[in-house]
């Protein structure tokens, strides 16, 4: 997409691809491996494929074809966090600090009667950031 003048100023291998995400599926527990509805799984079955199709090799060789076939992070931040995104913007905090937030004033009770899912979120972010680092180190 860039001209060859532009393309020039770049190194020939500049971009590697890192894997795919599925973000804010609607959680469908059993029928899937992912816990996603029958025809989100198959949607969601064919991106491996389609990068397989359409992305370069040399963009994506560093990446194990078993690797590539799963989401980064797997499952850890693919379904929905409902409200709690909502929460965090209006707080300016990440979902997993909002319980702790002093002045939550009509929110309080929502909030601490679902300090738990709150909490949980952060090791769902950190299983993401390990695979995600782990895939950046694969670069190498």
């Amino acid at each position: 997409m860039l001209s060859d003048e532009k393309r020039k100023k770049f190194p020939d291998n500049f971009v590697k691809l890192l894997g795919f995400t599925i973000y804010n599926a609607k959680k469908y527990t059993g029928y899937s491996p992912w816990d996603l509805a029958k025809a989100h799984y198959n949607y969601a079955m064919q991106i491996p494929e389609a990068i397989m199709a359409h992305i370069p090799s040399e963009v994506r060789d560093h990446i194990s074809e078993n690797n590539m076939k799963e989401p980064i992070g797997g499952t850890a931040i693919m379904h929905t966090h409902n409200t709690l995104t909502g929460m965090s913007q209006k707080y300016h905090l990440p979902m997993w600090d909002v319980p702790n937030h002093q002045y939550l004033a009509d929110d309080y009770s929502t909030i601490t009667a679902n300090r738990s899912v709150y909490e949980a979120t952060y090791g769902k972010y950190e299983d993401f950031c390990d695979d995600l680092l782990t895939r950046i180190v694969e670069l190498e």
